[in-house]
């Protein structure tokens, strides 16, 4: 277990050969600015801030090690934007690259019968699980923090990890008015630069003479690479709906090590290409010695009936087997954690076990299966080939000309329906023998969801009835994760916050799933004591109130990202309301039908009477899974008329004779 030798002077003073910057520089002007110039709106902006990345010796092994340092200066306009200023470092106790952290100097400055009050922050917020900590401050819970203070603050952080500089966030909550990362990097290492975003950046580099190890080491002075970057007037990142990952879009620069040579010595390339990457990989016999080791499953897959099966029910058959035996720790990878055997006889694995040993499984019964690299949604889409390009392996079946996405690491995951995280674009196939293959894994297919209400109206207002809610593939996924997450009593409970009045009884959740598809159904009792209200002696009732999805999420003037749906699907929601003897509904709200071509949505409305029966049927239709920001106009009209249309009540009268 690998332990950073931690010296003060390097944690809590500085690090070697940079001097400290001074941010103890307020002024009574700043505390009396009420507005920002740059951002005469925002309620909070970082004035100034300074991330400094260096390297030094690590002095109980001579290896090198980085430094962070960050230092902010925040003003507070308005205080409902306190929360924005707290912030939280993470980092890793152990493992093979061992981190710490140390905040000091956290002062906020305010004006107290026009003199300037300083008081620093000792009160720290920490967490701490496994070799995980946090460390940060939250401002919302310190005292007597007035609106125009300044906050400033500065941390540190050490690293063993060279292969990743921490990032350069130029976008976050709050707008900045300066930005600067300055990094000095010893000429041995070379890194990568990747920019995402369009922010204008200010560059000036120049290679200077550094004496690392705080000159305790008998050593010359190193050729180091001084780089300095500078955004100014940078907007905050502006959040929206239904985003893959707004990490995509955020204004940030990464630096990966791409070669490292040291004096007399050649170079050694660490970051290299993707077509070297795969070659490496096709040729690490341990890794494919793994797949081809069937000897400890042989006994129980021999014992599943086979025989005058299809390739999808065999390879059913094995997935559900697989999905029972071995649970997912909950790490991704694209490597073995474990061993494919340890994994099998332990019962608990990373993806990278789970799914090569369902690759083995398959292979093993004559199928055609490979492992897929994916880079998950929560991983983010990458532009460049760079470190952790890939973070997750899934398995894929080849069979009559057809590609099927496999993932045995959730229990409710089937043939071409797999964790909605992996649904990121595009995934690379690859096997011991043949080359690389691109796939789309974005589903092409619609996804169905399928609600229906049979209702009774009551003459005290109340509405009685039943639910049965149908769901198949990605919804059907959806629903059985979410049941497996939060459990029956929980389910249940939630159905009836968002309806409130609603009282569910008889719920019955039926799990199943086909070859070709994964199905769920859901019947309950419904009795909603307030299911409408009465005024003149008539009844209003919404036809609408148990929909999923109680507000148009497309309200904004314009849109900057992707509207991101993960994968195509259907919402069909219908109602028939049993009117009572006695009563009656004189007219109905006009039907709709509204379609857009270019974006893939349509929604319609149809209202029928049949005999003493009001009945609605409501369809949505997403047959795209990403929608391109230049059709959001589109989108945001054929939601706000169906919107409109879902606030419609009808009108139950006492019928005269």
């Amino acid at each position: 277990m690998k332990k950073i030798f931690l010296i003060s002077f390097l944690v809590l003073s500085t690090f070697s050969s940079i001097a400290q910057v001074s941010i103890d520089n307020v002024t009574k002007e700043e505390l009396l600015e009420k507005q920002n110039r740059a951002f005469p709106t925002s309620g909070a902006v970082i004035v100034d801030e300074k991330n400094k990345v260096y390297f030094d010796i690590n002095l109980r092994d001579g290896n090198f090690i980085s430094g962070e340092e960050v230092t902010r200066k925040i003003k507070l306009y308005k205080e409902q934007d306190l929360s924005k200023l707290s912030f939280t470092i993470p980092y890793f106790v152990r493992g093979a690259y061992a981190e710490d952290v140390a905040i000091d100097e956290v002062y906020v400055y305010s004006l107290v019968n026009n003199e300037i009050t300083k008081t620093k922050i000792t009160s720290f917020e920490s967490k701490k699980e496994g070799d995980y900590r946090e460390k940060g401050v939250d401002f919302t819970k310190i005292p007597n923090i007035p609106e125009g203070s300044i906050i400033t603050y500065r941390y540190k952080k050490l690293s063993e990890n060279l292969d990743v500089l921490p990032e350069w966030f130029i976008q976050g909550d709050l707008p900045k008015q300066r930005s600067i990362y300055t990094m000095r990097i010893p000429t041995y290492f070379t890194y990568q630069m990747i920019q995402t975003g369009s922010q204008k950046i200010a560059s000036n580099e120049s290679i200077i003479d550094v004496k690392y190890g705080n000159g305790l080491l008998d050593s010359n002075t190193i050729k180091t690479l001084e780089k300095t970057l500078v955004a100014l007037n940078v907007s905050a990142f502006s959040e929206e709906v239904l985003v893959d990952n707004a990490a995509n879009y955020i204004n940030k620069v990464r630096f990966d090590l791409s070669s490292v040579q040291f004096p007399g010595s050649k170079q050694q390339q660490v970051l290299g290409t993707k077509q070297t990457f795969f070659e490496n990989l096709q040729k690490n016999k341990r890794y494919w010695k793994e797949i081809l080791n069937d000897r400890y499953y042989r006994k129980q897959i021999s014992q599943l009936d086979l025989s005058a099966k299809s390739d999808l029910e065999k390879a059913d058959l094995i997935l559900n087997y697989l999905q029972k035996e071995v649970t997912w720790n909950g790490m991704y990878g694209i490597y073995p954690e474990n061993g494919l055997k340890s994994t099998y006889l332990r019962g608990q694995g990373n993806t990278a076990d789970i799914n090569l040993m369902l690759i083995s499984m398959l292979r093993y019964v004559g199928l055609d299966a490979n492992p897929a690299l994916v880079s998950t949604r929560s991983n983010g889409k990458k532009k460049e080939w760079q470190g952790m390009y890939y973070n997750n392996l899934i398995a894929v079946l080849q069979s009559e000309g057809s590609y099927y996405f496999l993932d045995a690491s959730s229990k409710n995951a089937s043939i071409g329906v797999i964790p909605i995280d992996n649904l990121n674009g595009v995934v690379t196939m690859f096997s011991d023998k043949e080359g690389t293959k691109d796939l789309i894994s974005t589903p092409a297919f619609v996804s169905s969801r399928k609600e229906n209400y049979q209702l009774e109206f009551k003459p005290n207002g109340s509405l009685t009835g039943t639910a049965i809610h149908a769901y198949d593939n990605y919804e059907a996924f959806f629903v059985k994760e979410k049941f497996s997450f939060m459990g029956r009593f929980k389910y249940i409970k939630e159905l009836e916050f968002v309806n409130p009045g609603l009282s569910v009884h008889n719920f019955v959740l039926n799990d199943n799933r086909t070859v070709d598809k994964n199905i769920a159904r859901i019947s309950f009792g419904v009795n909603k004591p307030n299911g409408s209200f009465s005024f003149n002696n008539k009844f209003f009732v919404n036809l609408f109130q148990f929909y999923d999805g109680k507000s148009n999420p497309f309200v904004t003037d314009n849109r900057l990202y992707p509207i991101d749906f993960a994968f195509p699907n259907s919402y069909t929601y219908s109602v028939s309301l049993l009117i009572p003897k006695g009563y009656k509904v004189d007219v109905l709200p006009d039907d709709l039908e509204i379609k857009d071509a270019d974006s893939g949505v349509s929604a319609q409305v149809k209202y029928t009477r049949k005999n003493n029966r009001i009945e609605v049927i409501v369809g949505l239709l997403k047959s795209k899974a990403v929608i391109e920001p230049e059709y959001y106009e589109n989108v945001k009209q054929v939601y706000n008329s169906f919107y409109n249309k879902l606030q419609e009540q009808i009108t139950i009268e006492v019928e005269l004779e």
